[in-house]
């Protein structure tokens, strides 16, 4: 209804709100944009928690709740968590998380034909993003601008998976990530990255006959470390706008690359 964002402003610290999936799938169409300014509690945040059955299930697959957005955006407030969500939709800025916010076991899906559209953005400090997949066809599956923790995601069939922005959140990590098939690049910046960026245990994989960039950065962007990561199929592996040795590279596997690094030394 027009009353959807009515329902979160309720929520208090330790709240939790139950959205029932299951098999169908089952989808809730929204009639509006849902920009939460209800705020959890550093140690007790509100939940939005997707099932299948029964309360605590921990659904996958389709059988987690469909969140239809159309052309509106979803934004969580402070301290917020979104657990076992799909969210479809086609705006800027698709599935926002807040300060403190997390998303664990979610899908994000931006469908939008507009360049530069995103499927999970993350402009705040303290963010995490667990088992996450995020794909935007002409955009970023995650956009984010430091402070975020992500582990064990899947960003692909995006335009960028990931695009780093202006740094003034503080260390940033992706660790045991997938991001593939992205058409540009795997992970780029739009923004000076001074602070520590650390990319390991990851796989960047572009195609078998070579699509885009690995990791694209822009001038100014220094402390990006990449370790025991897998950099696979792109016409660029690692490429830096600036000669400097600030970056840091060692024990990752660079194959099937028409160039490996530009400006860059491996370890």
């Amino acid at each position: 209804s027009t009353l959807d964002d009515d329902l979160f402003e309720i929520g208090v610290p330790g709240n939790i709100f139950y959205v029932k999936g299951g098999t169908g799938p089952i989808t809730y169409t929204l009639g509006e944009g849902v920009s939460i300014t209800a705020a959890g509690g550093a140690s007790n945040p509100i939940k939005i928690i997707g099932y299948a059955t029964t309360r605590g299930d921990a659904p996958t697959g389709v059988t987690r709740p469909i969140i239809a957005m159309g052309a509106n955006g979803f934004s969580l407030g402070a301290n917020w968590e979104a657990s076992n969500l799909i969210v479809i939709g086609t705006a800027a800025q698709l599935f926002s998380l807040g300060t403190g916010g997390k998303t664990i076991n979610c899908k994000v899906y931006n469908s939008s034909s507009v360049a530069a559209r995103t499927a999970i953005y993350a402009p705040n400090p303290d963010q995490f993003i667990y088992r996450t997949e995020g794909i935007s066809l002409r955009g970023y599956g995650l956009y984010d601008y430091g402070s975020c923790w992500v582990d064990s995601c899947y960003f692909h069939d995006s335009d960028i998976g990931r695009i780093l922005g202006n740094n003034f959140n503080g260390q940033t990590y992706a660790i045991n990530t997938i991001f593939a098939d992205n058409v540009t690049g795997a992970i780029g910046n739009l923004g000076l990255r001074s602070n520590t960026v650390v990319l390991a245990h990851c796989t960047l994989y572009g195609a078998e006959n070579k699509l885009g960039t690995g990791v694209n950065l822009l001038t100014g962007t220094t402390d990006f470390k990449i370790l025991n990561t897998i950099i696979y199929g792109f016409v660029t592996g690692v490429t830096h706008a600036d000669v400097q040795s600030v970056g840091f590279d060692d024990y990752n596997d660079y194959f099937n690359n028409t160039t490996d690094v530009t400006n860059w030394t491996k370890g």
